[in-house]
């Protein structure tokens, strides 16, 4: 949903570099701008910080699955008088 709205905010500044609609005095070519002026606020305001938020959310849940892999390694590997790599006691 971000995606898609992120490509429409694109593609609407791309359209709106072509002359035929800059230099256009019509009605369409000032709703454009309208839309596109809308689409863009709500880019920076809205989905600018989700995308922000979705981001470090994903973060976090990598560093703790990280965190929790990291702590079965060393219960793993400091097991009195056992070898790491063969999970044989020596």
């Amino acid at each position: 949903s971000a995606f898609a709205s992120f490509a429409t905010v694109a593609s609407l500044r791309i359209g709106s570099l072509s002359p035929n609609i800059t230099d256009s005095l019509s009605i369409g070519s000032d709703i454009y701008s309208g839309i596109w002026a809308i689409a863009e606020v709500l880019q920076m305001l809205v989905l600018g910080p989700r995308l922000i938020l979705s981001i470090r959310e994903y973060h976090a849940k990598l560093v703790a699955r990280a965190d929790g892999g990291t702590q079965m390694m060393s219960i793993s590997t400091f097991r009195a008088g056992g070898n790491a790599l063969t999970g044989r006691y020596v």
